[in-house]
């Protein structure tokens, strides 16, 4: 269960990751002047 949790925990840090970089370039893109 251990290195099941690590691994988990390793995928999804790297796919929030570029999750998080598409989600801020997208609402970059969609919201210009907000902020």
């Amino acid at each position: 269960v251990g290195l099941m949790v690590l691994v988990i925990g390793a995928l999804t840090a790297a796919t929030s990751h570029v999750t998080v970089v598409a989600y801020l370039s997208d609402i970059d893109v969609r919201q210009p002047d907000a902020g």
